[in-house]
């Protein structure tokens, strides 16, 4: 069973990657559109001249796709300068995209139906078209190969920095997400080691993990608060052991040294050590973390072997709105991860 000690990671690192996909969907896409909106067969230029005798000129982006939608109004007209003694020529019922073509009765051409018309589109039919859409220009004209590629290369400036700048959103919610679930990470990973020993010093947590004392009481407290378990803190031994062996009892039944008779019970956690009340030695160390040892293994099987999964205790939750949440991220995104942090927060 996956475990969170948090939800914040998780709600910040997939607003992050979506954020971060729409942002490089966005300039990816809008960069193809500019590249092929000003291809080489759909940018035209139109020169006009002033009364004063100035020239001037405006640019025209002119697709099949719009060339389509003319045609569509008069296609006799169009087919007319493709095909001689034609009479009519008429958008298809089945497909209008597709032309029937009519030729008169002494033509050697037969009656046909255009299914792409893409194929009879040229350059000459585009400059036709604005030629007879702007009547006082003087000159209609390819674009330029290099002005064409200045706009190009422009718009390619333009959508970089869109991403740049607009990728430190995404990379601000990703670097807060996974800021938060490497501090979990820790956590579970300490939490793991208590659990396997119920009783471990602090310097061995430590050494093993190479965490701070400070961040190692610090995890102790979110694990029992989030109610994964309750762990006391020893400080005359520097010890974190399960609150249980405060509660468990360990029996000895006879002295070590002397053999009397004695069934005297200490507690697991062994803050004192205890002696035998006849002979008045001490029980040796080695004697006793043996009986602890033993003692320890049965509170685990017990635990591990028990059908029912005990779920930990759910907190009350600090009324996280997704609504609050979407809208603070379109208005003020920094505030929106402050939002989703201060959530959690005060559950850690």
């Amino acid at each position: 069973m996956n475990e969170n000690i948090y939800t914040t990671d998780d709600i910040l690192i997939k607003t992050g990657k979506v954020i971060l996909i729409l942002l490089l969907f966005i300039t990816f896409s809008g960069q193809c559109i500019q590249y092929f909106r000003y291809s080489e067969k759909n940018s035209f230029e139109v020169k006009f001249k002033t009364k004063d005798g100035d020239t001037y000129q405006t640019e025209e982006i002119l697709t099949n796709s719009t060339m389509r939608k003319v045609i569509k109004s008069d296609p006799l007209k169009f087919f007319k300068n493709k095909f001689q003694n034609l009479e009519t020529a008429t958008a298809s019922s089945k497909n209008n995209d597709d032309y029937d073509l009519k030729f008169k009765n002494n033509s050697k051409i037969k009656n046909q139906t255009v299914k792409d018309i893409n194929q009879l589109i040229h350059e000459t039919d585009k400059i036709e078209y604005l030629r007879e859409k702007y009547p006082n220009s003087i000159l209609v004209q390819k674009m330029e190969e290099s002005k064409r590629s200045e706009i190009v290369n422009q718009s390619l400036r333009i959508f970089s920095l869109i991403l740049i700048i607009g990728g430190i959103i995404p990379i601000s919610f990703l670097f807060a997400g996974y800021k938060i679930r490497t501090k979990e990470n820790k956590i579970l990973a300490i939490k793991a080691m208590l659990e396997k020993s119920l009783d471990t010093s602090i310097q061995d947590i430590q050494i093993s993990t190479g965490l701070t004392k400070k961040f190692i009481l610090e995890a102790i407290g979110v694990i029992n608060l989030r109610g994964f378990g309750y762990f006391v803190i020893d400080s005359n031994s520097n010890r974190i052991m399960d609150a249980r062996l405060r509660t468990e009892w360990i029996l000895i039944d006879k002295c070590p040294s002397c053999g009397a008779a004695i069934n005297q019970k200490v507690t697991l956690s062994l803050n004192n050590a205890p002696e035998c009340p006849y002979c008045k030695n001490p029980f040796p160390w080695n004697f006793l973390n043996e009986l602890k040892r033993k003692t320890i293994n049965e509170i685990y099987s017990q635990e591990h072997s028990k059908e029912q999964i005990i779920q930990p205790i759910q907190l009350p939750k600090r009324n996280f709105s997704i609504g609050i949440f979407l809208l603070l991220l379109i208005l003020i995104w920094p505030l929106a991860i402050y939002y989703a942090i201060s959530r959690d927060k005060k559950r850690s």
